[in-house]
């Protein structure tokens, strides 16, 4: 099952980023805009995760989620993954509380290393993708707008479960199915 383990988000995060994505579209026709009601922040995400393995990562995750208080963080700033002149990715950052998600994500990581779920081996960034260029390129005006709106403040999200997504890659997009839910049980 293609799938990905992720912390939803708040409908006053998704209002401010279907906000930006409206002012940020006319500045470029080369990128595929995320549909604002599929935005998440992606935790691990799993090419293939074999059916087998599907209960044991629960167990583990479930762990993870009965030593993790609710926590909040704040959606704020846009930017891009590539170079400036290869852009690729257009996201918008986690700011405060940005430390919380990045721990979480290691005691994710940590608890499906066992079962041999790969570590991940790049340097965890926690964002939410709003927008992918079909190839890197130069967009000088969407840059610009990229830099205007870098400090923009788009909501805030208590973050108080972990959520396995499956996803079906369609021609018309992906279709995302929240499989598994674990709720945060240890009180702030």
């Amino acid at each position: 099952m293609r799938a990905f383990l992720a912390l939803d988000i708040s409908s006053q995060a998704r209002e401010g980023i279907s906000e930006a994505i409206r002012v940020l579209r006319p500045e470029s026709f080369r990128v595929k805009w995320v549909d604002p009601s599929l935005i998440h922040v992606t935790l691990k995400f799993f090419a293939d995760l074999p059916e087998g393995l599907v209960d044991p990562a629960s167990a583990a995750l479930r762990a993870v989620a009965q030593k993790t208080p609710p926590f909040i963080f704040k959606v704020s700033g846009l930017g891009y993954f590539g170079q400036r002149d290869r852009m690729r990715v257009l996201w918008c950052g986690v700011a405060e509380g940005a430390e919380l998600v990045s721990a979480l994500q290691r005691d994710v990581d940590n608890a499906l290393a066992p079962l041999g779920l790969p570590l991940e081996q790049r340097p965890f960034n926690p964002h939410l993708t709003i927008g992918r260029l079909r190839e890197p390129s130069r967009e000088p005006g969407l840059a610009k707008a990229l830099d205007r709106m870098n400090a923009l403040k788009l909501g805030e999200v208590r973050a108080e479960s972990l959520v396995l997504f499956s996803s079906v890659l369609t021609p018309r997009g992906p279709i995302y199915k929240a499989e598994r839910t674990w709720p945060f049980e240890v009180s702030p």
